[in-house]
């Protein structure tokens, strides 16, 4: 015994942290060596004394003292078995934020509490030190965003005026050598034109300053167009360059044509840069929709040179190329697929490619749009701007759809609102997460935009406890200044049925709210009982198409076998944990199945995961026992649909 005794003591001497332990009165009974060196008081110095008199501030006495007698008289404490941050108070008088965590004793002297505790002075500094690095990163990235759409606007002018001034010499009678030294000054020029236009463009994206302007347009002889421009360059290189359409393409269409055009030209450029011989084809298909709305496919393909696994990860990123050798090789300043990008997402629709290193690329844009009816005249250049929609009919199918915006801004909610009621929408407004949640008891509602950002009870903690109500089928829409895929698939895995990225531009909002209640309106759906719809809905099998193609089947079934292990493995972790009331186990293993189902496209589990992790936090342990037994339901929903597509 006595040597278990020497071992504990020695391991408290070698702790770390400080360890303190008092008495019933407060008294100090042990003050380890790491509690000396955080307080400045030695053992001999402070065991025997009250804490009160020593490294207790005078502004937490009365609580401590309260606290203490709570936990003697009601058996209530509140600072056992977790961290708390702290201010403490060394010998000197001056106090540091502090780490505390306690734990109480019954002994044969009574009742004991021992504090382990930390300076964490060093860490808030560095968090501190972070954040202001990460702001003057921010301002940084803003200033250059500014001065490179400046520069590039001012040498614009000039620039057009050396353009002009060259094509009127090359108009003259020059002699051979004339005529070739004006037209490499010409190319040059316009290659300098070009770097300039794609960083005012990309300048202006960054900025969120680039807008929308719809118009209305045939798809099919924009491609067209975009492909007749390089027919030239492509007999020139003896490439094969074709263009054709697949499914029913609409004859007419609402949407920025300019923007598309110069999505299209940027591909197909890359596509006769990167290919030496073969072919470059361009394709648009239709992807989803009806007679009012669609959802098409702009698709450029190739047989050039192709792009390594390794660079897939930053293709998209600003002044990023595959290779510097084909930088200088074929020239370009690697915006011109970060504009894509940016352009696709600020259109309401998402970019992706693939590509065999040696065989050539593919990459596609999928846009929404709303079909426009080929006898209506062709929109003046007053009904492209939003404001003019105002007393004028609608072509949207959203009649009498009844949709609840959320958001904290009344300006938001107001232009948001306007946008929808124009289209036929029945438009209720909350100005909080508890207000909404209010009017969805109350009322029956088609649809919710919800805003990120809102203080107290925020856009993600509103969906979840929505969903936890019961509304499990209710198309949320989250409205948030992030953008990208990344944000695409976070808000998927929280449980958003899609995402708009502010500003909110009326075509895509509205495009987006018909996609969603139009597709659990189509009468064209098999009916299915509630539960069968939340089995269609519980995995999304593009992303295992695409994780099989990118791994081969072998390697997917395997993979997907271990994952169905691990969740079973998280399963009994987590019903332990929640027995125990380890909420670090729990938030720990919910994170961990969060990640690892959004990887296999059972999204609904990913949410239900997600809601466990956020709750863990809270140790409110009947609302953790509700999510937990949603998030077993989820599985027995989920993992059978894995196995039956491991099976296929």
């Amino acid at each position: 015994m006595r040597d278990s005794e020497a071992a504990k003591a020695g391991i408290v001497q070698a702790a770390l942290d400080g360890v303190i332990t008092v008495d019933e009165t407060g008294t100090v009974i042990d003050f380890n060596d790491a509690a000396a060196t955080i307080f400045g008081w030695s053992p001999d110095e402070i065991i025997g004394r009250s804490i009160l008199d020593t490294v207790i501030p005078d502004h937490a006495k009365p609580l401590f003292a309260h606290g203490i007698t709570k936990a003697l008289t009601e058996g209530k404490r509140p600072y056992v078995g977790r961290r708390t941050e702290i201010t403490a108070q060394r010998r000197d008088g001056t106090r540091f934020p502090a780490e505390l965590s306690l734990v109480d004793v019954h002994t044969e002297r009574g009742r004991l509490f021992t504090g382990f505790i930390r300076d964490i002075s060093t860490r808030l500094e560095a968090e501190r030190r972070l954040r202001d690095a990460r702001d003057e990163a921010q301002a940084a990235s803003r200033a250059k965003s500014d001065f490179l759409a400046t520069i590039s606007h001012e040498i614009r002018t000039p620039m057009n005026g050396v353009l002009g001034a060259l094509d009127l010499l090359l108009e003259d009678r020059l002699d051979p050598n004339q005529e070739r030294l004006a037209a490499t000054a010409r190319d040059a020029s316009e290659a300098l034109r070009v770097l300039l236009d794609d960083l005012l463009d990309y300048s202006r994206i960054e900025a969120g300053k680039l807008a929308i302007s719809p118009t209305s347009f045939s798809p099919a002889s924009l491609i067209d167009t975009c492909c007749a421009i390089f027919t030239a360059q492509a007999q020139a290189k003896g490439l094969t360059l074709d263009c054709s359409s697949e499914g029913e393409i609409p004859a007419l269409i609402s949407g920025d044509e300019s923007r598309l055009r110069q999505m299209l030209l940027n591909l197909i450029s890359n596509a006769m840069k990167f290919t030496p011989q073969g072919h470059v084809h361009v394709l648009v298909k239709r992807l989803a929709g009806d007679d009012g709305f669609c959802i098409l496919r702009f698709e450029v393909s190739d047989s050039g040179i192709g792009i390594t696994p390794a660079f897939r990860e930053q293709i998209f990123s600003k002044f990023s190329q595959a290779d510097p050798a084909n930088s200088r090789r074929h020239g370009g300043s690697g915006l011109g697929l970060a504009i894509v990008k940016g352009l696709v997402e600020l259109m309401g629709g998402s970019v992706d490619f693939e590509s065999t290193p040696g065989k050539g690329s593919r990459f596609w844009c999928d846009l929404p749009f709303l079909v426009t009816q080929e006898n209506s005249a062709a929109p003046s250049e007053q009904d492209k701007t939003d404001s003019e929609f105002i007393g004028k009919p609608s072509s949207s199918d959203l009649a009498q759809a009844k949709i609840l915006v959320v958001d904290d801004s009344a300006a938001n909610r107001l232009v948001t609102s306007e946008m929808l009621r124009r289209s036929g929408a029945i438009v209720l407004e909350a100005n909080s997460g508890p207000d909404a949640l209010k009017q969805l008891d109350a009322e029956t509602i088609d649809l919710v935009l919800m805003d990120i950002s809102m203080p107290g009870m925020d856009g993600i903690e509103t969906t979840e406890t929505l969903r936890k109500r019961g509304h499990r089928i209710l198309p949320v829409i989250a409205l948030t200044a992030q953008a990208g895929t990344e944000a695409k698939s976070q808000f998927q895995a929280l449980g958003f049925d899609a995402f708009l990225p502010k500003p909110i531009h009326r075509e895509a909002l509205v495009a987006t709210v018909e996609a969603l209640i139009r597709g659990r309106r189509l009468p064209t759906l098999p009916q299915q009982s509630p539960g069968e719809e939340t089995m269609v809905e519980a995995l999304d099998q593009a992303a295992l198409n695409r994780m099989g193609a990118e791994v081969g089947s072998d390697l997917l079934q395997h993979l997907i076998n271990t994952f169905i292990d691990e969740a079973g493995q998280r399963r009994s972790a987590i019903a332990k944990a929640a027995e125990q009331r380890d909420y670090d186990s729990l938030q720990i293993n919910a994170h961990a199945l969060k990640s690892a189902a959004s990887t296999f496209g059972a999204n609904r589990l990913s949410a239900e995961a997600a809601a466990l992790e956020h709750l863990s936090r809270t140790c409110d342990m009947p609302a953790i026992n509700k999510a937990i037994a949603l998030l077993q339901k989820e599985m027995d929903n989920a993992l059978p649909q894995l196995q039956a597509y491991r099976a296929a």
